[in-house]
């Protein structure tokens, strides 16, 4: 069986494309992340590891982010650090660019504060990595802010018992794609 692409381009369900394994974590407890300087990444609890059966392998990084931030929500950053067992690590985000922060995705763009009120947010990703290795790769959420503005995962920003205090679950999946 062949799969068309909106390109024209097929492929063949028998040339690849099989999901080898999959690994998940699922982060249930809150917990309060704050930078300790200004726009330095820091690691969030939502960390996993897996390891490739072929360097032609790829992986596919899935998580969806659950929580509020302090301040400004649009002054917060998110992106995956990628720690290979033995060798380098690196990171999935965007590049610099002179005093702009690279970043995988900002914190509840487009939040209105005016009312002083924020509603917490659940942020969803996939990227489909290409690690070319077959030690253990471990991936773990970032993140960083403008100040010292903290990252509430899995609650909202306040904690007072009213209705719109809202909790949640996060969680974070690999799964190997064969080549």
């Amino acid at each position: 069986m062949a799969i068309k692409f909106a390109d024209g381009t097929t492929q063949s369900s028998a040339a690849g494309g099989k999901i080898l394994q999959v690994k998940t974590f699922q982060k249930t407890d809150s917990a309060t992340y704050t930078p300790d300087s200004q726009l330095v990444f820091k690691d969030t609890g939502m960390t996993l590891s897996i390891t490739p059966s072929a360097t032609t392998s790829k992986i596919l990084v899935s998580f969806t982010i659950f929580g509020d931030f302090s301040g400004n929500a649009s002054d917060h950053y998110l992106r995956i650090k990628r720690a290979i067992s033995g060798g380098s690590t690196s990171y999935i985000t965007a590049a610099d660019q002179g005093n702009r922060t690279g970043t995988l995705f900002i914190g509840a763009m487009g939040n209105d504060e005016s009312s002083g009120d924020r509603p917490t947010i659940s942020t969803m990703s996939d990227y489909l990595d290409e690690p070319s290795t077959t030690s253990a790769v471990t991936y773990t959420v970032q993140h960083t802010s403008h100040g010292a503005a903290s990252f509430y995962l899995n609650r909202s920003s306040d904690t007072d018992n009213q209705d719109a205090r809202e909790d949640g679950i996060s969680w974070l999946v690999l799964k190997e794609v064969g080549a």
